[in-house]
């Protein structure tokens, strides 16, 4: 209620439950495509994601038709890993920004890679709008998260504990709802269904 607290700070401790959620969860994905470059086995995402990018969760090969299998730069082995060429069929990150691809195209293609990727989800500025992305079952968590950060700046100690519970129980439920979701394609069907 703004009797209580300013609209400011409402709005304030409701994008904070926003971004508190998305990044515990990492249920905020976009998508990028990057061409293939020949000989370049890693890509600088910098250039190509925003500043609230959180980590890469799946790489899809638009040509080949068909994912990449995430591995470790350990996994990969072999001495001479960076001089070895094809069509890449793994994929890798090192550090926060740099994607790897194994093994690398010799020359430049007209290949795309479709690079799936999760981030803090954008803040919300008019009245009424909803979060993008989040189902109508998760939007209390932000309500929750708010109710915690305003009871905390009030000192009530108590009631800020009950709402953080509160939300770590919702949290936990929108972890694993993105843990066992599945997506398959979708095929269209010709006659009655």
């Amino acid at each position: 209620s703004t009797t209580r607290w300013s609209d400011e700070d409402v709005n304030d401790a409701i994008n904070a439950g926003l971004g508190e959620l998305s990044e515990g969860t990492r249920y905020y994905e976009q998508w990028i495509s990057i061409p293939l470059k020949g000989n370049r086995t890693y890509y600088d995402l910098r250039g190509w994601v925003p500043s609230s990018f959180l980590s890469v969760s799946a790489v899809w090969h638009q040509s080949g038709n068909r994912w990449l299998a995430p591995t470790s730069y350990k996994d990969i082995g072999g001495a001479k890993w960076e001089q070895t060429d094809g069509t890449p069929y793994q994929w890798f990150t090192r550090g926060l920004y740099w994607l790897g691809m194994f093994p690398h195209p010799s020359e430049d293609l007209d290949e795309f890679v479709r690079v799936y990727y999760s981030g803090v989800a954008p803040v919300l500025v008019d009245d009424g709008e909803e979060p993008r992305q989040l189902t109508d079952e998760f939007i209390p968590a932000i309500e929750e998260f708010a109710m915690y950060e305003l009871s905390q700046r009030d000192g009530e100690t108590e009631k800020a504990l009950y709402w953080f519970g509160k939300y770590k129980e919702r949290e936990k439920s929108l972890e694993q709802h993105m843990a066992h979701r599945v997506s398959t394609a979708r095929t269209g069907a010709i006659g009655r269904a």
